[in-house]
């Protein structure tokens, strides 16, 4: 079974973190002044348009998927993080539904990752909703 949700979601996250702790991002520099305290925010949006292989695997539609995946990560002055990482699968057939997903991690300044949050809109309309559907369950 493919659950391209959480590959996707879970590449694009590491790809975030690593760019943050890696240096790659100015939220990583120290704050000074009035800004003590305050977490440095880094927001990213990217979008791909791909052949949906899940769709086709589970519903046998041919259809292109436009993904839009919005990340902010804010850098705390302790060295922690949060990701909030959502992402919408809006595929080009507008007979499959569109999916939605978002979730929220917390990184400690050691490195360890807790997510704090998680929810999956799950298509509802049409046999091949209802099969997507089932798989989530």
């Amino acid at each position: 079974m493919k659950l391209r949700s959480a590959k996707l979601i879970g590449a694009a996250l590491v790809m975030a973190a690593l760019t943050v702790i890696g240096g790659g991002s100015a939220a990583l520099a120290a704050p000074s002044g009035e800004d003590r305290g305050k977490p440095g925010v880094e927001r990213d949006v990217t979008t791909a348009t791909f052949f949906d292989e899940f769709i086709f695997d589970v519903c046998g539609v041919r259809t292109n998927t436009t993904l839009t995946e919005r990340i902010t990560t804010k850098t705390f002055p302790d060295g922690s993080q949060t990701v909030h990482v959502v992402a919408n699968f809006v595929p080009d057939d507008p007979s499959i539904a569109s999916e939605r997903d978002a979730f929220t991690d917390r990184i400690a300044p050691d490195g360890t990752r807790t997510t704090i949050t998680s929810r999956r809109a799950r298509p509802s309309t049409g046999s091949c909703g209802t099969a997507i559907s089932r798989l989530w369950s």
